[in-house]
């Protein structure tokens, strides 16, 4: 903007190319003379005039300054000044970079620099180098200097409509800055003749509106439309007094922030209304640290004094003469009370405004933080229930009302379907009568882009499930998660229901259907869920074609409770993983031998909806487990305790981003298959090394593995005995043997659903963005009233309860079946981290036991007899046995114990065996070691060690 410090009068006739060139020379004029003025100064460095008397050397009071400019609440920092180096320019130019940088280039306007002594009231204009050299060199000034700066944009008048521009008026500027009254602003002989013209003698330091004609020369930058200050016609309200037409201010000073962020209040100091001056008051008291006591506080006056015995403070606030603008008329005295630290006037929505910031950059901030942020910053101490709800009232305004979202739902179901044509959005509501609003009951949702990647890249096999919601109104998440080429989760559809039954499972059946019923032919659909009641009937129903799973997990846990046993729990595992019906039936036998109903009530659930060896080869999935939709539950796991809306929101955000990242991903590959499924051949091929292969002819080979099996291999059918290849759609360790005995590419025996390709077409379409709610047009009709509040009594839980065996949440799945020893105490179940007693001088390693058997002090060891306690522990429960000797020194029968120990071994070692993985030496060495710590310190050689695993 012009850095001029008086305003010009400008013809409403005079061309834009003859305007230009004037006000470029007014400009080059004023940076020679200020050119001149700094050479003169140089040339001094040391010498001042003040007052009319040659001063003595200058000694600046500080060797650097920082300056803050302080302009309608804006602040400005300009850090580490060269005082003999700094002139008035530099500061114009600072000011205008840092407080002035968002007014428009085309007003020309008076800037004044004003710095006030603090406490005094007493103020200097810097309009010069030599006033700002002489702030500088005053004695007692800080060296933060907080400037104050006024901006003057007058505005002359605006042609009425259809006018010639004969009648104008003008205001004039009665403060004009004394320190420019060079000829160079003075106007030229035509401009003079021009203004008295039109209006007589009139004073020449006015500017004048240009209207219609003066705005069409201009681009709409230039016109500060986009700061809003003009009307689209280019009329503007003139005012004699108060603010012009940038907005500016005439009264007097605003509030501000001095240099550590505190609210500042002043005298004369005006506020737009009533409300703002209160909210200004209410953040200097809690700042200050100190109470109020309100004498008045209406609309017409607001006076009150400090509540502290003695103290004098006191302030008054009252309207200017327009009835709105709020000014302090009175702020006689300072404090003299103490601070204190808790503070009435910090409720809960004060607090919520504060940190409203804090939670915008961490939205899991907790009430400890809290707290710890209001004391370093205010020093104020609040309660945990302020906290709390502060906290909730900072979540509603960035996250959105719970209630008030529900209204939204349909105008949102609209903006999904004509911004992603072909998705399918249903909402059903609860409307007993046409007096009442429509009640929100269920919704399904599902994007095109899911929908088409689903149905040409992924196999056809999906899993269900739900999760509940952790709102006030409660409530289920259901959803429909397909695997992609790479073994990862494809989302497909999700929906929200009051509860989990048969209705709101129908409804959100028939939705998917469909969806997997627009194909243009017929699929080996399978679908499987988590057993709940009823839901196999309804997908025989609506969905005839598809057959139903089961998944294991959830069976395993209801068949431990009815029928415990490390037994059955074992042999279990061994059925349902069983890839051929030899397999399963000689598990099933075992169950049957040791418990006939165990047996009886697996068959009840139907072999076919959890048994491996019964799946549809076609699909290509050997899973027995849902976890693909609960872990698709633990990835939204964040967003379900937000508003229906910005939940929905959310959800779409993640799936559209895992959408264009996966496919980018697969772009960058450089094989035939998916990354993950070559990982896993190749792993597998490892182990297919020690295979033997015996060529039988044409495409059929004869393999033996290492525990001398024999399994016939064909691979023009890509078809093994052990069925693994046939049913998960990936070769096993034999027919990978083959396929590298007969020097062939392994990608080309790999089911096309895992193919590099397939994985393309799957992730091939983009949900595409939707408009922020602000912008969408309301939909018409009755508003959509939210479910029931479903509140129950104490604390919302915010994670799922968790099983008996089941480990901590923070642990994963593989190291919770690991076995942890203590290296502190030797023992199993913990580590050093976790251990309760460590090892003891003179005692035995734990508590309970000695050096010797039988011997030493503590819990379980006398005199005369002594008894060790034995823990055993493994991923799936612990042993505990004791063995006595008859004499003190001598070591008892440990034939049970052994018999415990041989029976946890094969509990970890069965695995092993049905993975087929080879027994090596150093399996070997761990279940030596195993066994000499389990039966306290028994030797047993490697030939025993060996002895128990062939007995495994």
């Amino acid at each position: 903007m012009p850095l001029c410090m008086q305003v010009l009068l400008v013809a409403p006739y005079l061309q834009t190319e003859e305007r230009a060139d004037r006000e470029d020379l007014l400009i080059q004029a004023e940076s020679q003379r200020q050119e001149e003025d700094r050479a003169i100064i140089q040339s001094k460095p040391k010498v001042l005039h003040i007052g009319g008397h040659q001063a003595s050397t200058v000694m600046f009071a500080h060797p650097y300054f920082d300056l803050i400019f302080h302009f309608k609440g804006i602040l400005g920092h300009c850090n580490n000044v060269d005082p003999e180096m700094y002139s008035y320019m530099d500061m114009l130019q600072d000011v205008n970079e840092t407080v002035l940088s968002k007014m428009p280039s085309n007003i020309g306007a008076a800037i004044t620099v004003v710095y006030e002594f603090p406490g005094t009231g007493y103020r200097i204009e810097l309009g010069s180098d030599k006033a700002v050299m002489d702030l500088f060199s005053m004695e007692g000034v800080p060296p933060k200097l907080n400037l104050f700066v006024e901006v003057e944009t007058p505005v002359a008048s605006v042609y009425p409509d259809g006018g010639d521009g004969s009648d104008v008026e003008v205001i004039e500027n009665d403060n004009a800055n004394p320190y420019h009254k060079d000829d160079i602003y003075e106007m030229s002989d035509e401009d003079k003749e021009w203004g008295s013209g039109i209006e007589g003698d009139m004073q020449y330091d006015t500017i004048v509106s240009m209207g219609d004609e003066f705005d069409k020369e201009l681009s709409d930058y230039q016109s500060g439309d986009d700061e809003g200050r003009y009307s689209s016609d280019g009329e503007a309200e003139i005012e004699s007094k108060g603010k012009g037409v940038a907005g500016l201010n005439f009264y007097g000073k605003e509030p501000y922030l001095d240099g550590e962020g505190e609210v500042v209040l002043e005298r004369h100091m005006i506020f737009e209304n009533v409300n703002a001056f209160r909210e200004k008051l209410r953040d200097y008291t809690v700042e200050k640290g100190f109470k109020i006591v309100r004498d008045k506080n209406e609309k017409s006056r607001v006076t009150a004094h400090c509540a502290a015995v003695g103290c004098k403070w006191r302030i008054h606030a009252s309207p200017m003469f327009d009835g709105i603008t709020y000014q302090i008329k009175s702020l006689p005295n300072e404090h003299t009370c103490i601070r204190h630290n808790q503070n009435d006037e910090a409720t809960s929505t004060w607090i919520s405004k504060k940190l409203l910031q804090a939670f915008k950059e961490n939205p899991h901030l907790t009430l400890d933080a809290m707290q710890e942020k209001l004391h370093s910053k205010y020093g104020l101490e609040a309660s945990h229930s302020q906290l709390y709800r502060a906290k909730r009232k900072c979540q509603d305004v960035l996250e959105g009302n719970h209630g008030d979202q529900y209204k939204l739902l349909p105008t949102y179901a609209m903006e999904v379907r004509k911004t992603n044509p072909g998705s399918l959005f249903k909402m059903q509501y609860d409307r007993p009568s046409l007096t009442v609003n429509p009640m929100f009951q269920r919704l399904f949702v599902c994007f095109e882009a899911m929908k088409a990647g689903f149905l040409n890249g992924c196999r056809p096999f999906l899993g269900i499930d739900g999760c509940h919601l952790k709102g006030p109104y409660g409530g289920v998440l259901i959803s429909a998660v397909a695997l992609d080429g790479n073994n990862g989760l494809f989302p497909i559809a999700i929906g929200i229901v009051e509860v989990e039954c048969k209705e709101s499972w129908g409804f959100f059946l028939s939705n998917l259907q469909t969806i997997i019923g627009s194909s243009n032919y017929v699929k080996p659909w399978t679908i499987m869920s988590d057993q709940q009641k009823g839901l196999e009937k309804l997908v025989t129903e609506l969905i005839p074609e598809a057959s139903h799973r089961k998944c294991c997990r959830h069976i395993f846990q209801n068949f431990k409770a009815r029928f415990p046993g490390l037994v059955l729990r074992k042999q279990f595992w061994v059925a349902a993983r069983a890839y051929t019906e030899r397999h399963f039936n000689h598990a099933m036998n075992i169950i049957k031998e040791t418990n006939i109903e165990a047996h009886a009530y697996l068959i009840k659930l139907g072999v076919h909806t959890w048994a491996r060896h019964t799946f549809d080869h076609a699909v290509r999935s050997d899973h027995v487990t849902n976890n693909l939709a609960e872990s698709f539950n633990n990835w939204i796991g964040h967003l379900r305790g937000k508003p229906i809306l910005t939940m929905l929101e959310g959800i779409r955000c993640k799936v559209m981003t895992r959408i264009q990242k996966r496919y980018e991903k697969g772009l960058t590959w450089g094989h035939g298959i998916t990354a993950n499924i070559k990982k896993q051949t190749l792993n597998v091929a490892k182990i297919a090394r020690d295979c033997q292969v015996q060529f039988c002819g044409g495409e059929e080979y004869e393999v033996k593995d290492t525990w001398g099996v024999s399994h016939l291999v064909h691979l023009g059918v890509m078809d093994c005995v052990c069925r693994k290849w046939e049913i998960s759609g990936i070769p096993c360790k034999h027919a990978l043997a083959a396929i590298t005995y007969g020097r062939k590419d392994i990608e080309d025996y790999v089911h096309p659903y895992f193919s590099k390709e397939m994985y393309l077409k799957a992730y091939a379409g983009m949900i595409h963005p939707i408009f922020d709610h602000s912008m969408w047009t309301m939909c018409p009709g009755d508003p959509l009233d939210p479910p029931p509040l479903k509140r129950m009594s104490g604390r919302p839980r915010k994670n799922r309860r968790r099983q008996e065996d089941e480990g901590p949440a923070t642990t994963s799945q593989s190291k919770r079946s690991q076995t942890l020893k203590c290296t502190w105490c030797q023992q199993f179940g913990h580590n050093k981290r976790t251990c309760q007693r460590g090892p003891i001088r003179g005692r035995g390693r734990g508590r309970g036991s000695g050096n010797r058997r039988g011997a030493g002090s503590g819990r379980g060891a006398g005199s005369g007899r002594g008894s060790v306690s034995v823990s055993v522990a493994s991923g799936r429960g612990s042993v505990s046995e004791t063995a006595a000797s008859g004499r003190e020194g001598e070591e008892g029968p440990a034939t049970v114990v052994e018999e415990e120990a041989i029976t946890m071994l094969e509990e970890w070692a069965v695995p092993l065996v049905e993975e087929e993985m080879l027994v090596t030496m150093e399996v070997l060495q761990c279940l030596h070691n195993v066994l000499h710590n389990t039966i306290n310190g028994h030797h047993f050689s490697w030939l025993r060690a060996n002895f128990f695993v062939q007995r495994v």
